[in-house]
């Protein structure tokens, strides 16, 4: 991360192909911002945003943390966007386009990821100890849901629990959140 925009409301730390996206990113994060402070009860968070266009510097990061906060949990290619360490990592789309089932990865979902992961910083904040599949119900509702989509098959709130990503969690808790 070798450039750097700064406002009173968030930091981002960006890289060259970062550019032709960051103006968006900037717009969607400061429309939405404000809803999910007002949701939370927060008067202000500035969170630092931090784009990686190296995988392996990304991962380190992530593992890190992971070792950090749980002991232990195995990275998964489709970790594009984490909370873990209380920024909010990204890894720049054209990596995240290079990821097997992301190759149609949008600008939009992108830019609207970054206020997903705000949600999950603001759940920290306020010291949530809701189950996982609850904090991205918050995060699929509040953050991006121009992005989401209901889930076709039926689950079950121990899937939700053990099986999130074999049933298509992500749609289930927006599904439930709405």
């Amino acid at each position: 991360m070798s450039l750097k925009y700064d406002t009173e409301n968030f930091t981002v730390y960006y890289n060259d192909c970062d550019k032709r996206y960051l103006a968006k990113m900037v717009n969607v994060f400061e429309d939405k911002r404000q809803n999910i402070l007002d949701f939370f009860k927060l008067e202000n968070v500035k969170p630092v945003i931090k784009l990686y266009d190296n995988i392996s510097e990304y991962k380190e990061n992530i593992m890190e943390s992971f070792k950090k906060n749980y002991g232990y949990r195995e990275y998964q290619d489709w970790m594009i966007a984490n909370t873990e360490d209380g920024n909010i990592n990204m890894l720049s789309l054209d990596l995240v386009r290079q990821i097997n089932t992301f190759e149609n990865y949008t600008e939009d979902e992108f830019c609207y990821n970054t206020i997903h992961e705000f949600t999950h910083v603001c759940q920290t904040k306020i010291g949530s100890t809701n189950p996982g599949w609850f904090y991205e119900t918050l995060a699929t509702n509040l953050g991006n849901p121009e992005c989401q989509h209901d889930i076709k098959t039926p689950f079950t709130l121990e899937e939700l629990q053990t099986s999130f990503d074999s049933i298509d969690g992500y749609g289930a808790v927006y599904s439930i959140g709405k």
